[in-house]
């Protein structure tokens, strides 16, 4: 069956050539063109289609209907049709492209068989001609080269300004695009695999992060208890120590798995978003409350600058947070006490919102940016207050953000700190809806 997607005529061309139909030297005569004609490594021939015209005229075809799949369904039809169309004049080319010994073995079509792809190229031209088309190209699969082997060509067909009244003179080629399919193919098979693969990854991960939370969550629950010692004193003072690494390791390790499972039901496009009207200016003030004492901890100053206006937008609270801290937490650990942590945000008129997180750190080399984008891309970065975390943050947050329909950019150079900025549409996101 012809291969609709494979189009790609527009008409224009096909305007052009009817333009140039007058400007035909005079000073050539018919055999030159005949040498020219026959001589050209394309096959090209021309067809009478002045018997098809009146049957077509009859069909009664269906109302607002595809007259070519029309015609595929209708094979009868189309073979009627078809047994009208004659063929005139070939080139050796054209001869060669149907295995045939010579121009008389084929003129009038005196096929044994119909060559493959000839009915579906039928049923597409006739389409394109009672659609008022004068020409067309596309790819479909045609008749078998001289070794069986299955071939595709690029056919192009053209009714010239002098044959418009009967349709007596069609002119056709075919170009041979075998090798350029079976490479089309190939890489369609490898991403597809690709595909496959990255599912699957995806659903393995998203599975053993849910069946890890469970145990992570007593873990972490348990040793606040102990520190708490809501059912009695420890005793020795080791103790409290020893519960605090258990509930920070658990904690710690399950942010990572949250993260991951965050980011596998992205990839698996299984996310969903949870959205209402916000004021941006809100989310920001809670994000900078959960950071704030680890800023303070680690000496820097944690500087907020936010319009006097609201800024609101429609967006998934939590997961914007979610973005917030991921960003504020990368700046906090990787700028050097003394330094300085901002965050601002700003209305980008009617089209959204941009949020700004700098740092005053050691920046990012340009080669390691790619890297820093990755899943579990970790790089070194000179002068660093910390080099902990496995690197998801910035891929979540990226995720997060497409996931919005926001955009999301990084810049940075070494010794000049670095900008994370996201940019957020103001009206309805469409993963949400």
């Amino acid at each position: 069956m012809a291969d609709k997607s494979a189009r790609t005529d527009d008409g224009s061309c096909w305007s052009r050539l009817d333009e140039l139909q007058d400007q035909i030297p005079s000073g050539l005569d018919a055999w030159d063109y005949r040498m020219l004609f026959n001589e050209t490594p394309q096959p090209l021939w021309y067809e009478d289609w002045s018997a098809v015209r009146p049957l077509a005229s009859a069909v009664a075809w269906p109302p607002e209907g595809d007259v070519e799949w029309h015609l595929i369904a209708n094979e009868p039809l189309l073979r009627e049709l078809y047994q009208r169309t004659r063929i005139v004049d070939m080139n050796a080319a054209a001869v060669a492209f149907y295995h045939g010994n010579s121009r008389e073995q084929i003129l009038g079509r005196l096929f044994d068989e119909t060559p493959k792809g000839s009915l579906e190229a039928t049923a597409r031209i006739l389409a394109e001609l009672l659609d008022g088309k004068h020409g067309g190209d596309w790819v479909l699969e045609g008749p078998p080269d001289a070794a069986g082997r299955p071939r595709w060509v690029r056919a192009v067909w053209y009714l010239p300004p002098s044959a418009r009244n009967d349709w007596s003179r069609l002119v056709y080629s075919v170009q041979d695009v075998t090798q350029q399919k079976l490479a089309e193919n190939v890489l369609a098979s490898a991403k597809a695999e690709a595909d496959a693969a990255s599912r699957s990854k995806s659903e393995f991960l998203a599975n053993v992060s849910h069946e890890l939370r469970t145990p992570l969550n007593a873990i972490a629950g348990f040793s606040e208890l102990l520190l708490e010692e809501k059912l009695g004193a420890l005793g020795h003072y080791a103790y409290r120590e020893y519960a605090r690494y258990i509930r920070d390791g658990g904690e710690h390790l399950l942010d990572l798995i949250n993260d991951l499972l965050d980011l596998s039901r992205i990839e698996a496009g299984v996310a969903s978003l949870k959205v209402d009207a916000i004021d941006v200016r809100d989310v920001v003030e809670g994000a900078v409350r959960i950071i704030h004492d680890k800023a303070r901890r680690s000496g820097l100053d944690l500087v907020v600058e936010l319009p006097a206006v609201p800024l609101e937008i429609v967006a998934d609270a939590r997961k914007l947070r979610q973005i917030l801290v991921n960003l504020l937490s990368n700046a906090v650990k990787y700028t050097q006490p003394g330094g300085n942590v901002t965050v601002s945000c700003a209305s980008l008129g009617g089209s959204g919102v941009s949020i700004a997180v700098r740092d005053s750190g050691p920046g990012i080399h340009a080669d390691d940016m790619g890297l820093a984008m990755e899943r579990f891309g970790r790089i070194d970065r000179p002068g660093a207050a910390a080099k902990d975390g496995v690197g998801l943050g910035l891929p979540l947050t990226k995720a997060l953000v497409e996931l919005h329909g926001g955009s999301f950019r990084l810049d940075s150079a070494p010794g000049e700190g670095t900008v994370a900025t996201v940019v957020l549409p103001t009206g309805p996101v469409a993963a949400a809806l």
